[in-house]
Order: structure tokens, then C-alpha cells, then sequence
């Protein structure tokens, strides 16, 4: 989890315990776990990612659209689920978990990949 995911984590941490208007504390509380929860998954951070959303409430059917293999005929594209409207625009584009994977070990081999495979200068000593 990155820093600044776990900056925004730790203020969620200490908005919560205030009593003043707590249902809308509640509902901002859950909006920041949604939205740390899609970033983790956009990340392939899947186990953090779904402790977030478990705690934000998320429908589980959304995060089932993500899985092709299990969503079968939960729901159909005519059906509306409730969403806060800043979370649609940080989920994932990726039409399913195993896309998000595939991109994600994309990036790290580009970013990374380079200097898995450079040539060896090592030189053969004859003993």
C-alpha cells in the first residue's frame, strides 16, 4: 500500500471516533474506504483492497463485475447499482480482474524489465 494510501487510511482512522453528526461522518467514513479500497485493486493489491471495501460497504456485486467467470446472471447491464459518484471515476477501467493483472505486470516489467535483462559483462576466470 502506498504512502499517501495509508496517509489517507490512518485520517479515515481518526475521523471516525468523533460523535458530532455521525451519520454523515458514516458516510464519509465509507466513501474513504471505497475509494482506498478501488485504488489497492487498481493496484492488485486484492487483499487490502478488499478489506477497504468490505469496511466501506461496497455492493459486492461491483466488485464481482470485476470476475467474469463468477458474475454469470447475477445481475444484468439494464440493472442500477447504488454508488457514491466520485468512485466511479477511480475504479478500475479494466474490464476484468484478470486485464487489471495482466497490465499490471505490464508496468512492472517496462519499469523494471530493463534491468532484469541486461547483457553480462561478467568475465570468465580461468582457474
Amino acid at each position: 500500500m502506498s504512502i499517501k494510501t495509508r496517509f489517507v487510511l490512518s485520517l479515515c482512522c481518526r475521523f471516525c471516533p468523533q460523535k458530532a453528526n455521525l451519520a454523515f461522518k458514516a458516510e464519509e467514513l465509507r466513501y474513504m474506504y471505497q475509494r482506498i479500497g478501488f485504488q489497492c485493486f487498481s493496484e492488485t493489491l486484492f487483499d487490502d483492497a478488499g478489506k477497504h471495501l468490505f469496511n466501506g460497504e461496497l455492493d459486492p456485486r461491483i466488485l464481482i463485475s470485476y470476475y467474469p467467470d463468477l458474475r454469470g446472471s447475477l445481475f444484468s447491464p439494464e440493472d442500477n447499482l447504488d454508488m457514491f459518484a466520485g468512485i466511479v471515476d477511480h475504479m478500475p477501467k479494466d474490464p476484468s480482474v484478470d486485464d487489471l493483472s495482466k497490465l499490471a505486470f505490464l508496468r512492472l516489467f517496462l519499469n523494471c524489465g530493463s534491468h532484469l535483462f541486461q547483457p553480462c559483462t561478467c568475465v570468465a576466470i580461468d582457474i
